[in-house]
């Protein structure tokens, strides 16, 4: 009963949220802008903040005949209508936020006061003017990517203040940390006006002044562009997995002086990974995506095409318009030069960036059995994004051939090999090795574990990555199974980073007669500290794309065994290096016995060359 009853209110919410969002696009779409009104919202819904009511004092002054209206909580309606009366601020009606009355404001006054932000569903329409006063507290609370506990959460207040034509902040010292935080700097297309040392009756009259008539307020000024490109690379909720790991490797091997770079994450579900955005070097921004909010028939359309791949002319065009919209909330407010899906998996996305000028996917592995196996892809919506996106990029000749059959001989379709930040992982090696509190893991002797890895005379096996079901642990388990029988000193350590197969692997494991010699390992912020004790990586997918763990390994100086699939088998073959064996657990077994008596060739990677490579590769998509 609590998971039917825990759907049915996520369909009510869903539901709740469409009518919400059917009402606010047609005040946005069909009513006229008015002209003389001005909606005020203050933080927490409160109506006492005696800034921004002053603020409102000054404006009915300067604009007497003009309908002001302040936003807040619900309920409260009556009680704070007292609070610009007792100011003596006449005329002034109190709206409960989320009312269809504050909604069809939001979406109809020209101008927009607020010292908060507007909820996510927010787009600010041609003709609104916005002004956001949130800055001018002294001291400035940590805020934006600034606050490691909640700047994940802040992509809304970003889109808000991107969105504003004047930032209202203490001081130049503020600025620059408003900036910082909510990567601001060759984006925003607003004004900044410094407050501090501004008698409050002056500076009130130069922003009413300015912001009624449409004109620049004195002292304000804009931050001067370097005219470069935008370049948005899209990674989903920071998985810890190969493909962030590609993306982190591509952002640190590029030259940032070229273009500007952001990194664009998806909140919720980023939360526990939210520390990979400290690891960007200087100078690249961070964006956020949230909610893709639908329409009542947006909502139906939607539910249509993924659930069943109705594409009639009425079902797609509402997608697509759902879609358009979105882009415009997130993306209206900044220049829009090149976008790009690096992840390459998932639905509303790759739809959203569908509706970009020049966009990009990444394909990272054999599409078609990810279609087969994992109900998140969705095949006409790969299939469109093949043929319309500017250019399709494999990671491999394999998985760019596939796509091609995908898209039945249509799109553009070009190879770009991942980079590998081999500094950064031959660094983190050199670290002390832990194991993290907060990590999941499953071991017999979990006091023991940093004295195993770090026993040169013990053996030690590695396989790292998801647990799901094409990376076949199980079989990998099986073949260890049966190396330990004769080898009692080795040990096999897996590590994931997330997968729903953890506690399957967990349970198999448990059965078998080798299992105090087995470590498994749900997640580890640095496993390259303990990747290079062991003494073989092993991979036994199904299917794979070009596992970025094998370069790991290789600078490393572990050899690698893999099953022979597409993919590895380019890498391996390209570098005369590791061993390929079939698909199974004898065959592991047999590799593994391989592996100990006559050992086998590293890859001997040039890495500095390898990159150097694959850069020039991604350069030549923007030519």
């Amino acid at each position: 009963m609590g998971r039917l009853s825990n759907k049915i209110m996520w369909y009510r919410e869903q539901m709740q949220s469409s009518l919400t969002e059917s009402w606010y696009i047609y005040c946005h779409e069909k009513l006229r802008l008015k002209e003389d009104s001005v909606l005020v919202r203050t933080e927490g819904g409160q109506t006492d903040s005696d800034g921004l009511l002053s603020l409102v004092r000054e404006m009915r002054e300067q604009a007497k005949s003009s309908r002001i209206y302040i936003a807040c909580n619900p309920g409260t309606a009556r009680e704070c209508q007292s609070f610009p009366e007792h100011m003596g601020i006449g005329n002034i009606e109190c709206v409960e936020i989320n009312s269809l009355k504050y909604w069809n404001l939001l979406a109809t006054c020209k101008y927009l006061i607020s010292d908060t932000a507007f909820q996510d569903r927010f787009i600010k329409r041609k003709g609104q003017l916005y002004l956001y006063a949130g800055f001018c507290k002294n001291p400035l609370p940590e805020t934006g990517s600034l606050n490691r506990g909640t700047g994940y959460k802040s992509g809304n207040l970003q889109r808000n203040l991107l969105a504003a034509d004047l930032i209202l902040c203490r001081d130049k010292d503020a600025e620059k940390l408003i900036i910082r935080a909510f990567s601001l700097e060759n984006l925003y297309k607003g004004s900044f006006l410094q407050t501090g040392g501004m008698n409050r009756k002056d500076l009130y009259q130069i922003i009413c002044r300015a912001f009624l008539s449409n004109a620049p307020a004195a002292g304000s000024h804009k931050l001067i562009q370097n005219g470069r490109d935008n370049v948005y690379i899209f990674v989903d909720t920071l998985l810890k997995n190969g493909i962030t790991a590609s993306a982190f490797n591509l952002i640190h091997s590029l030259d940032l002086d070229k273009r500007n770079y952001f990194l664009v994450f998806r909140n919720p579900g980023a939360e526990a990974n939210i520390d990979r955005l400290y690891e960007l070097p200087e100078g690249v921004g961070v964006l956020a995506l949230d909610q893709f909010d639908k329409t009542v028939s947006e909502l139906g359309a939607a539910f249509l095409y993924y659930r069943f791949d109705i594409r009639s002319s009425i079902v797609k065009g509402a997608v697509d318009r759902c879609y358009k919209r979105n882009f415009t909330k997130y993306y209206g407010n900044v220049k829009q030069d090149c976008f790009i899906h690096f992840v390459g998996y998932g639905r509303e996305v790759l739809n959203l960036y569908k509706q970009a000028p020049r966009k990009y996917v990444f394909v990272h592995n054999d599409m078609k059995r990810e279609l087969e196996q994992k109900t998140i892809q969705h095949l006409p919506t790969i299939r469109d994004c093949y043929q319309n996106y500017t250019k399709v990029l494999g990671v491999s000749k394999k998985v760019t051939d596939i796509a091609k059959e995908i898209a039945g001989g249509k799109g553009t379709f070009d190879i770009v090999h991942n980079c590998f930040d081999y500094q950064n992982v031959l660094e983190k090696s050199k670290l002390s090795l832990t194991l993290e509190t907060e990590a999941n893991y499953v071991m017999e002797d979990t006091e023991r574990f940093i004295d195993i890895v770090k026993d040169k005379n013990l053996v030690k096996f590695i396989s790292i990555g998801r647990f799901s079901p094409e990376k076949k642990h199980l079989r990998l388990l099986d073949a260890f199974s049966m190396y330990w029988q004769d080898h009692r000193d080795t040990y096999l350590i897996i590590i994931g980073g997330y997968g729903s197969f953890y506690e399957a692997t967990i349970d198999y494991a448990k059965k078998l007669p080798c299992f105090s010699h087995v470590m498994i390992i749900r997640s580890l912020r640095n496993p390259y500290n303990v990747l290079k004790h062991c003494g073989l990586f092993i991979l036994s997918s199904s299917y794979e794309g070009v596992p970025v763990v094998f370069m790991e390994a290789d600078c490393l100086g572990v050899p690698i065994l893999s099953t022979d699939i597409s993919g590895p088998k380019e890498l391996l073959r390209f570098y005369n290096g590791g061993l390929l064996v079939e698909e199974s657990a004898d065959a592991l077994y047999k590799g593994m016995i391989t592996a100990g008596k006559t050992g086998i060739n590293l890859l001997h990677i040039d890495f500095s060359e390898y990159n150097k490579k694959c850069v020039q590769q991604f350069e030549e998509i923007f030519i």
